[in-house]
């Protein structure tokens, strides 16, 4: 992934039965709190993560390290991430390498 990939998101109204879909027939695993959820898209040999939503309140206490923990232990094999700046060190410190510009890969 380089910094010219071109990202286009679909629309809510056709993301969210999207989710939906795969969290009813193993596509997808998603681990929710009352402080916060995260969510991967899975895959054969991997998942991708889309990530993870804190509520304000809740940031900077550690919570997002242990949904992140808990998803990772939800899935097998290859586990990636596109992060924006914002959040890029968030994964850095939390063990994952960049791969590229905004693609980072799995602890080991």
């Amino acid at each position: 992934f380089g910094s010219d990939v071109d990202i286009h998101l679909p629309s809510f109204e056709v993301f969210a039965p999207d989710v939906s879909h795969r969290l009813r027939h193993g596509g997808a695993v998603a681990v929710v709190k009352e402080e916060g959820a995260a969510l991967c898209f899975t895959y054969d040999g991997g998942a991708a993560m889309t990530g993870i939503a804190l509520s304000p309140l809740s940031r900077g206490k550690g919570l997002g390290k242990k949904l992140l923990l808990e998803l990772l232990s939800l899935t097998d094999g290859d586990f990636f991430v596109a992060a924006n700046d914002i959040n890029k060190e968030f994964y850095l410190r939390n063990g994952f390498e960049l791969w590229g510009s905004v693609c980072f890969g799995s602890l080991e």
